[in-house]
């Protein structure tokens, strides 16, 4: 039911990042790995500054074993005092180390 929902959402507001948003969790949340990395993808470029589609779209690449990926898409960083900046800096320790672990540089 809340698929369906925010597929109306976009549908009648293609505009609002949090539809997107909404969007993405869902799919998620079904481990649609792809469809939660475009949902997230299309958050960002309405609002770049969207710091939640950043570290979802990291965590959807982690699931899929991307973990080179999944640093890239946590750049830019959010500001120093913004509330996911923890999790960001936990994130991307746990990447860096993956990453490495799987012998990229």
């Amino acid at each position: 039911a809340a698929r369906r929902a925010w597929q109306v959402a976009v549908e009648n507001w293609p505009d609002e990042p949090v539809a997107w948003l909404g969007l993405g969790n869902t799919a998620f949340r079904r481990e649609e790995w792809a469809t939660a990395r475009e949902a997230y993808r299309h958050v960002l470029r309405l609002d770049p500054q969207r710091q939640a589609a950043r570290l979802n779209l990291a965590l959807a690449y982690e699931k899929e074993g991307r973990a080179c990926a999944a640093l890239e898409s946590l750049y830019p960083e959010p500001p120093e005092h913004h509330p996911l900046s923890p999790a960001f800096e936990d994130l991307a320790d746990r990447l860096r180390d993956e990453c490495a672990a799987a012998g990229a540089t």
